[in-house]
């Protein structure tokens, strides 16, 4: 079983969960509010646009298309925006919610629809800050993006102020060793 960023996350908030989920799918039971994922999937797209121009990675259920797909973009840009780059390294997968590239260096940017930084967006992000390092990327900079509870909107969407980014690249670099133990732990049951 792949071990994506959800599971990931799932697996340090609640072990029972995710042994549910691998070894007793049937009587598992994930939740999913229609409504909530669809809120989280227009804020999304409404936050891509923050850099412009971008190469969105369409899903796939063939993971390893989606990782083929983003490699392909990276190697063929020495700059460029991709939303939904993915990659897996030793069965840990995940899709960065924004990845720029400024020559062989990354930035990597999650979206979160709250108001305020979460401690599991840190560790959200600080896996898949892991997945990319371990990949052999350069990644210089962590950010998660969220909204600003303080916009008045005034005519049109001005993007710089819906949200605000917050750099937690060092919040991110601390937590690796607690990544890695997390991984491990996650995988022996």
């Amino acid at each position: 079983m792949n071990l994506s960023k959800s599971r990931y996350c799932r697996g340090i908030q609640c072990k029972k969960m995710l042994w549910l989920e691998k070894y007793k799918p049937e009587e598992a039971k994930i939740i999913n509010n229609e409504s909530a994922l669809e809120n989280g999937n227009l804020i999304h797209e409404v936050a891509r646009y923050i850099f412009g121009e971008h190469i969105n990675i369409e899903f796939n259920n063939d993971l390893n298309e989606m990782v083929y797909n983003t490699n392909a973009t990276i190697d063929s840009y020495k700059n460029v925006v991709i939303t939904e780059a993915s990659f897996k390294y030793n069965n840990n997968f995940c899709s960065v919610d924004i990845l720029v590239k400024n020559n062989n260096k990354y930035e990597l940017y999650e979206v979160k629809g709250s108001t305020k930084v979460k401690d599991i967006y840190i560790k959200d992000i600080s896996y898949q800050y892991y997945v990319l390092t371990s990949l052999g990327l350069d990644v210089t900079k962590c950010t998660l993006i969220h909204i600003n509870s303080n916009y008045v909107r005034h005519g049109n969407i001005e993007l710089d102020k819906l949200f605000i980014k917050e750099d937690i690249t060092n919040q991110v670099i601390d937590l690796q060793d607690e990544v890695i133990n997390n991984i491990d732990d996650i995988n022996s049951y």
